[in-house]
Order: structure tokens, then C-alpha cells, then sequence
């Protein structure tokens, strides 16, 4: 057998397992880690039977060393690596450094002198989208199956917050792929396409992934401006687009303005409170401690007597039990704390209490369930200054993490250290934090949720800038700036990062690192007809 019939058939398999690699990336770390390690099996076996000696595994270290992009990328690695010499925590370092090393096996295998097929990427490509319609028709018949159900939680194979990423990133690859082979596909095929699409974006919608739209939003007009591979963008062309981008952004911010509005409006009237209930209690109104939502004071109108004696005839569950979810429930329907508020409560309002709904609105399709809790979190952040939700604990981690970096500017705490630094100094900012016993991720140590600022305060600013320029400069040696697909990953990274850790997870470094590279060493789109 010729040297010939053996690298197509190595590159036969390596074909497969880059399709199973990206069945994994959404189904499994098992299988993940299996093909990653199968991809360096590959690398090794290109390399020996280019010889038939260990002289050939040899030459593919000369070719990953002579290969400029790859070499420069590596960099990432090492210097998380170098960042674990000084580390105080060695075994957590390590296990990070685990988690990463697609950052130093990728550049390895990408580094073989072939050529990346057109059909490589689009089995890549195919793969990758199939398995997120897996994952969407899960997500949603979970959604749907119990109404109760975490909406973040729809999804047990990987982070919601990666699942809204792929999900943004599926939908670009998905709108190239239908761009790119407008003039070849069946109408069907064109339909399945938009059907694959919709559905992406349904799911979006409703695991309410804000990180994941922002980031479609901001990728597309970018590479509406930037890239030029797939279409004419002429001076009519760039008007529409900028006009299109003005469209998306008003209808955002007059969304937002609608949401604010909605949550704000006073429903009260705070200089004309009663006294007393329709039973002749006393009702409580504590505006200075009240927490403000969906126009309505949580503490005014408040007759916890009342709520004591009514809740548990009809719930058949004692109000201790239920006290904050029942009142933030009773005030999002504007309703009084107290029995006549509990008389009009329906069966469906009962369960939804009795399974921790605090507040109507949050059982609702859309985005505006997501505005109401920020909302929610920034004006109970008002009252006691305590970081407790997904957006003031992710604040107040920036906060946390940016103080740290300020202390060890240069080359930051070490590989491992980034948790126990930034968990220390969220408690010095924040002292709430170490004995609030609600759910809040910070009071447990959380990661930045923004990788630059885990790298900052990882490896220092010197160490961040290195990073960054590493994930720069092989687009530049390979001239990939104006390629919608490498484009299109480097930009969903870059932005995605400033929301969160991406490269601390092995599905997120995996998919980020193996699509870079994929579409770093594919050149098939530059021979895509372009009008300059």
C-alpha cells in the first residue's frame, strides 16, 4: 500500500473524528476527550507512515515548529503554564492546565502539511448543527414538559451559558452555509436550513441566553462590515446593513425602554396608604426596606396575620416555608399581602408559589421575564448592597477581579489561584457575601465570567496581552481577516469572552480552539466569486 492510499485513508479518519468531536462538544466530555486524544493518534500515524519510520513522527515536530500560526497560538498554553510556577495551589493549577490543553494539541494537529477539504468543514459544520438540534428538541420538550423546570437547566450536557454560545454561533454557520450554497441546494434543503435556524433562536428565547443573543447580534454586524467572502457589500449594500443594524438597535432599546417603563411605573399611591385591611388589621408599609417590582412595593400592603392564617388552608403548606416567594408573587399581580390577596389567587398561582415562582411574569415567554429579574437584582443590590443574582454577582465579580489584578499587575497570582483570589477579595469588597446564606454564586467563589479579566488576574497584564496578541496574529500570518468562517469564530470568541470564562471549560476551549483552526488552514472560500 503506497504512501498515497494510506494518507487518504488517515485522512478519511480524521474526517470522522473531527465529525464525533463535534457531537461531543454538545453530548459529552467522555467523547470529547476521546477524539482529542484520537486527533493526536491521527497526527502521530500521518507522521510515521509518512516514513514508515519514527523519523516521520519527527518531521511533524519540524512541521509544527516551521508553521508560524501554530507555533504563535501555542503561546496561549504556555503561558498559563509559566503562570503555574508560582502558584500557591499546584494541584488546582494542573487541572486547569487539563482543562486547556486542546490549546496545545490542536496547534499540533492542525499543524500537519495538508490541505483542509471543503467537504471536511462542511461534515464539521453538519455535525456541529445537527447535534444543536438535538439539543434544541431536548431543551424544549423539557421546557415544555414541566413548566417548573429551571429554563437553565433544560439542557444537562453542557452550561446553559455554552448552549447559548453554540446556539449563536450554529446560527452564523448556518446563514453561511445557506449563502454560500444559495444556488445548490433544494428548496427543501433551503427550508430545513431556516427551519434549523428559527429554532435556534426559539431556544435562545427561552433559556432567555442574553450572553448568547448579544453575541449573535454583535458577530453578524461585524461580519455584515468586515468580511466581503460570501457577498458584495456595496455602497447600497453597507447603507441597508447600516440601516438594518439601526433597526435591531431601536427596536432593542425601545424594547428595553417599554420592560423599564412596565417595572417601574408606581402602581401606589405611597402618600395615600390605608391603614388597615378589609378584616381590620394592620397593614405594614415599609417603603425604606421595600424592594421595588413590577411597580409595586414588596413590603407595603403587608399583613403577614393574615398571610399566616390564609396560606396554609389553601396550599396545605405553612407559610414559613413560603413567605418571601408569596409575597414577591402576591406584588408582582399588584395584589395586597393578605387575605383578600390570597382569595384571589388561582390553583395555577398556588403550584406556582409552592414551586418558588416569585413572580408572575417569570413563567412568561420572551425577554422581559429576563429584564424583570435584573431589574429585580439591581434594586435589591440598592437596598443591601449585596451582589445576589446572575447579573450583580457577575458585576460584582468584575469588580472583585479587576481589585485583584490591581494588586499584581504584572504577571497576577498564578494557574490555580484565580477562584480562592477572586473569592477573597469578593468577601474584603463585598463582606455580605460571607454570611449571606441565599443563592449566590460568589459567596462560593466563582470565576470572573470574563475570561480577559481571569487571565489579568492569572497571569497579569503582561500575560493577558500575550494571550490575546496569540489569538490575533495567526489570522494575520494566514490572512483570515477577510474569511467569514475564521472571522466569524474569532469574533464570537473575542466577544463572548467579555461575558464569560469561556476557555475554563472543556466544551467551551475544545469548540472554540478546534473551529479557529479548522477554518485558520481552510482556503476553499477564497475561491468564492467576489466583486470588489
Amino acid at each position: 500500500m503506497n504512501n498515497t492510499s494510506v494518507n487518504d485513508k488517515l485522512y478519511v479518519a480524521f474526517e470522522v473524528v473531527i465529525a464525533i468531536l463535534c457531537v461531543g462538544l454538545i453530548t459529552s466530555e467522555t467523547i470529547m476527550t476521546i477524539s482529542t486524544i484520537l486527533l493526536l493518534v491521527i497526527w502521530l500515524l500521518f507522521g510515521f507512515f509518512s516514513t514508515r519510520s519514527l523519523k516521520g513522527i519527527a518531521n511533524q515536530f519540524k512541521s509544527f515548529i516551521s508553521n508560524k500560526a501554530c507555533v504563535i497560538f501555542s503561546l496561549t498554553y504556555v503561558v498559563c503554564l509559566l503562570s503555574l510556577t508560582y502558584s500557591q495551589d499546584v494541584s488546582k493549577g494542573v487541572s486547569e492546565l487539563l482543562v486547556k490543553i486542546p490549546m496545545l494539541i490542536m496547534p499540533l494537529v492542525f499543524s500537519m502539511p495538508i490541505k483542509i477539504k471543503e467537504r471536511t468543514v462542511n461534515i464539521a459544520i453538519s455535525a456541529f448543527c445537527a447535534t444543536l438540534v438535538y439539543a434544541s428538541i431536548y431543551s424544549l420538550a423539557v421546557f415544555f414538559g414541566d413548566p417548573y423546570y429551571d429554563y437553565r437547566a433544560t439542557y444537562p450536557h453542557i452550561s446553559t451559558v455554552i448552549l447559548g454560545f453554540d446556539l449563536a454561533f450554529g446560527i452564523i454557520l448556518l446563514i453561511y452555509t445557506l449563502l454560500r450554497y444559495k444556488h445548490k441546494f433544494k428548496t427543501w434543503m433551503k427550508l430545513l436550513i431556516t427551519a434549523a435556524i428559527l429554532l435556534f433562536l426559539t431556544v435562545i428565547f427561552i433559556k432567555k441566553s442574553l450572553t448568547g443573543l448579544v453575541t449573535l447580534l454583535v458577530v453578524s454586524t461585524l461580519l455584515s462590515f468586515t468580511s466581503n467572502t460570501l457577498f458584495e457589500i456595496s455602497k447600497r449594500g453597507k447603507k441597508l446593513t447600516f440601516s438594518l443594524v439601526l433597526l435591531i438597535t431601536g427596536v432593542m432599546a425601545g424594547y428595553y425602554i417599554y420592560a423599564h417603563h412596565k417595572y417601574y411605573d408606581l402602581q401606589i399611591d405611597i402618600n395615600n396608604l390605608p391603614k388597615y385591611t378589609a378584616n381590620n388589621n394592620l397593614y405594614t408599609h415599609d417603603i425604606e426596606r421595600s424592594t421595588l417590582e413590577e411597580g409595586n412595593y414588596d413590603l407595603c400592603f403587608l399583613c403577614e396575620k393574615e398571610l399566616a392564617q390564609e396560606w396554609p388552608k389553601v396550599s396545605g403548606t405553612e407559610y414559613a416555608n413560603h413567605k418571601f416567594t408569596l409575597i414577591r408573587y402576591l406584588n408582582s399581580l399588584g395584589y395586597t399581602k393578605d387575605s383578600v390577596g390570597i382569595s384571589r389567587l388561582t390553583k395555577e398561582n398556588i403550584n406556582d408559589i409552592k414551586h418558588g415562582v416569585a413572580n408572575i411574569n417569570y413563567k412568561r415567554f420572551g425577554f422581559y421575564p429576563r429584564l424583570s429579574e435584573t431589574f429585580f437584582e439591581i434594586e435589591r443590590y440598592k437596598k443591601n448592597g449585596c451582589p445576589q443574582g446572575s447579573l450583580t454577582a457577575r458585576v460584582g465579580a468584575w469588580v472583585s477581579g479587576i481589585e485583584a489584578i490591581k494588586q499584581k499587575p504584572l504577571f497576577g497570582y498564578g494557574t490555580g489561584e484565580v477562584v480562592k483570589t477572586q473569592r477573597d477579595m469578593s468577601f474584603k469588597i463585598f463582606p455580605c457575601l460571607e454570611v449571606f446564606h441565599g443563592h449566590d454564586e460568589l459567596r462560593h467563589g466563582i470565576l470572573s465570567h470574563n475570561q480577559y479579566i481571569f487571565f489579568g488576574t492569572q497571569s497579569g497584564i503582561i500575560g493577558l496581552i500575550i494571550i490575546i496578541l496569540c489569538f490575533i496574529y495567526p489570522g494575520v500570518i494566514q490572512k483570515k481577516f477577510n474569511s467569514f468562517l475564521w472571522v466569524s469564530i474569532f469574533y464570537s470568541c473575542m466577544i463572548f469572552m467579555m461575558f464569560d470564562d469561556i476557555l475554563g471549560s472543556q466544551a467551551g476551549v475544545t469548540m472554540i480552539v478546534l473551529f479557529y483552526f479548522l477554518f485558520l488552514f481552510y482556503d476553499k472560500e477564497r475561491e468564492i466569486p467576489c466583486k470588489r
